[in-house]
């Protein structure tokens, strides 16, 4: 009695209407079809982040970037305004926090990190 149920169960089954495996949510938005002069972004077109231009990196901003990170035990070198591996691996993990694996400082984390100043600051 019990096979002939599940027989019948799973004979069941085959009409059962298919279900498409799932897919990434389109992201929704108009593309940049130009960047503002002057900034640096990366992803995708319609995911665009704000990082920092090789222009923005100066020497003093560097050595910030570096106290702050030292600030935070990521970064145990010296503050020498020199934007080298060690410097990049701090980045890089000081943004894997946040879901962000890659040594090119982004916007918000130079604003979170104090060594940019931030759009609402600009905008007061």
């Amino acid at each position: 009695m019990i096979r002939l149920a599940l027989v019948l169960l799973l004979a069941g089954c085959s009409s059962y209407p298919h279900v498409p495996q799932p897919q990434n949510p389109v992201l929704t938005g108009a593309a940049r079809l130009e960047e503002p002069a002057g900034q640096c972004f990366d992803g995708p077109a319609k995911a665009r982040i704000r990082i920092l231009c090789d222009a923005d990196l100066t020497p003093a901003r560097v050595t910030e970037l570096q106290r702050a990170l030292a600030a935070r035990n990521l970064y145990t070198g010296p503050a020498n305004g020199k934007n080298g591996p060690a410097t990049q691996e701090a980045v890089r993990k000081y943004q894997a926090l946040f879901g962000r694996d890659d040594p090119r400082l982004t916007w918000p984390a130079a604003e979170a990190l104090g060594i940019v100043e931030s759009a609402a600051v600009r905008k007061g």
